[in-house]
């Protein structure tokens, strides 16, 4: 005899995403979600006799999807600001006092 149980779950689909944190130049790729969904399918017991064994397929499946679309990121590295052309000459001041063991007045 032949019987089939609908909506059985006959496997798991896994999808992990990630997405890269930290430096442009150098990114650590980060786990940032997992779902899971069942999937339904049909169990049919094909054997004469209900009595016997019969193993049915079970899958697995896993997908990495990634999250943000940085394939090709630009590196932009803004200009060094320019010196004034006048630099004060007590500039380094407080500096040389450190350097010097000087105390500071009370």
């Amino acid at each position: 005899s032949d019987s089939a149980c609908f909506g059985a779950f006959v496997g798991v689909d896994v999808e992990v995403l990630y997405s890269p944190f930290g430096e442009v130049t150098n990114p650590q790729l980060k786990v940032v979600a997992a779902r899971r969904r069942a999937r339904p399918g049909i169990l049919q017991h094909a054997s004469s006799s209900p009595s016997l064994r019969q193993p049915f397929q079970f899958t697995v499946t896993v997908s990495y999807l990634r999250l943000d679309d940085t394939t090709e990121v630009e590196v932009a590295v803004p200009p060094r600001p320019p010196l004034p052309k006048i630099i004060p000459h007590d500039l380094f001041y407080p500096f040389k006092l450190a350097v010097s063991g000087a105390r500071r007045p009370r």
